[in-house]
């Protein structure tokens, strides 16, 4: 039921508490997406006010909707602090409509109100980042806080010289560097209208369209059940913000059809789990992380989901080779025939519904700005919706449309809000830079021990985290680094990318296995390691990308083919090394050991080492073929014995 008909429901039954409170819900949601759609087509406002009135509007949202969602007489204590907060969320809104341009002259100098209205955002953030996200934000939040005033008191490089509360507030709430910062600018410019654009293709039904494209792509061959889930899921995936909530998407349909034909629930949920990660790293829009990459490197979108492509491509091909390995070793079939669409016919009749993502890329190519992209692709999406009766954009629809985009973007705004607290006081206190040392004292001049190193830091403070807030943080504290061992900056951004986005299936708290193993109803942490085993063999592509920068289109035609090339081998290496089978069967152990060494040469761009590789690996493959050729003769001749016994 939508809100729509709930509001209308609810008038029926004469619950017109119930009512109010949804109308206010309707209202504010659908003026926080009207805010958006205002400044696409106008023009944004100026940085801190249009930051601060998405924050805000996003706020009131977020603390409308417990009395939304809850049923009378139930979360009492949660009712009650979302009350508190949403006059609170209501003021701060004012203060904004009547400060804004004293408050840019105060930058540098708070006065007492600014001290107020900050502690009052910090509070708001932190309760709504509980609430939406669950403990580990804004507990990591608040620590940060404390370092703030506790740091002079701390021993080793822990220690700082210490900050008026002044100092931390004219950086946190005036400055464009703490909870206004870069996060919530893509957050408050690109992000949100995006999202909006991700439920339109929804009520479209573009999303069903994914899953039958998905189906007539992967349904007829070996396993085709878990590689519609992959390329559903990558499909979808670019459009979404959230791990979780693409598990939550097409999960609903992937894994109980591949339950259905017999997958075990924490395989199917695993594989989902999987692919959700990998979708936020598709191109073009990658889950929204790509415009807040191009916000804090200043490198253009247009060349990020570029560079995007083939580190995604490779992602998913690890997952289909695990995949693929796993159906063979189960004997895990096709989807029936007579469940598969008519390829030919679906692309006929409705292909056209691919056209708004390629109107992103189309607009993009052209030189337009990703907001513009954005406003072009949801105006492409309505009108191409109206072309049959099934995904045409009626008034219901369209409000839904806006509700569930402000609903999403909620998530969003708390969660870059948030971890802006962090990067803000990160900066302040100087920890970046020290962590930055601390991990350089340990690799030294290795870039690969620094690159291991990063790499930890991205899964431990991804914990529990949406990737946007994860990719914040990591970046703040690492990228320093990176970029400082003479990686290029795009490079060092891209890697920790990869790492924050694997926290989403890295324990202790992987959420998109989690809401994967929900929906399967399968053990959580069996679905964990049923994630993390599929996307193993992807593991290595972001230290392929570091050392092999033809795969994001560096250097000549040639030297971007042979990346590629080495690539695949590699992660097919990995992938068999891993699993242990191969098409033909299992593979001995010194063969999965000579295979992943074989992967690990070819990080290396050198002609030599890619030969060697090779080398390996057509090694291997002779040796296994023999094996099993004894093992066939062999089993023959018992056949053939048991007969003349």
């Amino acid at each position: 039921m939508t809100r729509i008909e709930q509001l209308g429901d609810s008038i029926v039954k004469r619950d017109y508490w119930r009512a109010a409170w949804l109308g206010i819900y309707m209202i504010a949601a659908l003026s926080l997406a009207g805010f958006h759609f205002y400044t696409a087509i106008f023009g944004v406002l100026e940085a801190w006010q249009q930051r601060a009135t998405h924050l805000a509007l996003a706020l009131f949202v977020a603390f409308i909707l417990p009395f939304v969602l809850s049923k009378p007489g139930e979360d009492r204590a949660k009712k009650a602090v979302s009350f508190v907060m949403l006059i609170l969320a209501g003021y701060y809104f004012y203060y904004l409509m009547t400060n804004y341009p004293a408050l840019v002259f105060r930058q540098g100098m708070p006065n007492q109100t600014d001290i107020i209205m900050c502690a009052v955002v910090i509070v708001m953030l932190l309760v709504g980042a509980k609430m939406y996200m669950g403990w580990p934000l804004p507990i990591l939040a608040s620590i940060f806080i404390i370092y703030a005033f506790v740091g002079p008191y701390m021993p080793g490089v822990f220690r700082h010289g210490g900050f008026s509360v002044n100092m931390v507030v004219d950086r946190l709430f005036i400055t464009l560097t703490g909870i206004y910062g870069a996060a919530l600018s893509a957050s408050a410019v690109f992000i949100a209208l995006f999202i909006i654009f991700g439920n339109f293709l929804i009520q479209t039904k573009v999303g069903d369209f994914f899953v039958d494209f998905a189906t007539g792509i992967a349904g007829k061959y070996t396993g085709g059940p878990a590689k519609v889930a992959v390329v559903g899921t990558a499909l979808m995936g670019t459009i979404h913000g959230s791990a979780p909530g693409n598990v939550a998407t097409t999960g609903n349909f992937t894994i109980p059809m591949m339950k259905k034909l017999g997958y075990k629930p924490e395989f199917a949920a695993g594989v989902e789990a999987s692919a959700s990660t990998g979708g936020i790293i598709v191109p073009p829009v990658m889950g929204a992380t790509a415009f807040i990459m191009a916000e804090m490197t200043g490198i253009p979108y247009s060349r990020i989901i570029l560079a995007a492509l083939l580190p995604a491509l490779l992602f998913f091909s690890a997952v289909f080779f695990m995949i693929h390995l796993e159906a063979k070793k189960e004997n895990l079939l096709p989807l029936p025939k007579e469940q598969l669409p008519d390829f030919k016919r679906l692309l006929l009749k409705e292909g056209y519904m691919l056209l708004p993502i390629i109107t992103i890329v189309v607009v993009l190519v052209m030189g337009y700005t990703p907001m513009r992209a954005g406003m072009v692709a949801i105006v492409a999406t309505a009108v191409l919706s109206m072309f049959r009766k099934h995904t045409r954009l009626n008034m219901k629809r369209l409000i839904t449309a806006l509700e569930g985009g402000s609903k999403e973007i909620v998530t969003i705004a708390l969660a870059c809000g948030t971890a802006g607290i962090i990067a803000g006081l990160i900066s302040l206190t100087g920890l970046g830079i020290k962590l930055s040392h601390a991990i350089s004292a340990v690799a030294g001049n290795s870039v690969f021990v620094a690159l291991l190193m990063t790499m930890v830091v991205c899964v431990v403070l991804g914990m529990g985290m949406p990737v946007v807030a994860a990719f914040v943080l990591v970046a703040a504290t690492t990228s320093t680094l990176l970029i400082n061992l003479g990686l290029p900056t795009l490079t060092a951004f891209m890697f920790i990318l990869y790492y924050a986005t694997f926290s989403a299936i890295t324990p202790p708290v992987p959420l998109a296995a989690f809401t994967a193993a929900g929906i399967a109803g399968s053990d959580h942490m069996k679905t964990c390691g049923q994630a993390l085993r599929l996307a193993s063999s992807a593991l290595i592509v972001p230290f392929l990308f570091v050392y092999s920068p033809g795969l994001l289109w560096e250097g000549t035609g040639f030297e971007i083919f042979i990346s590629v090339v080495t690539a695949v081998i590699g992660v097919a290496c990995v992938s068999v090394g891993i699993h242990g089978w191969s098409p033909q069967g299992p593979v001995h152990v010194l063969s999965r050991v000579a295979l992943v060494g074989a992967a690990l040469l070819s990080f290396n761009p050198l002609l030599i080492t890619d030969l060697t590789a090779l080398g390996v690996v057509i090694v291997v493959f002779f040796v296994e073929r023999h094996r099993f050729s004894k093992k066939a003769i062999a089993g023959t001749e018992t056949t053939a014995k048991r007969k003349e016994d």
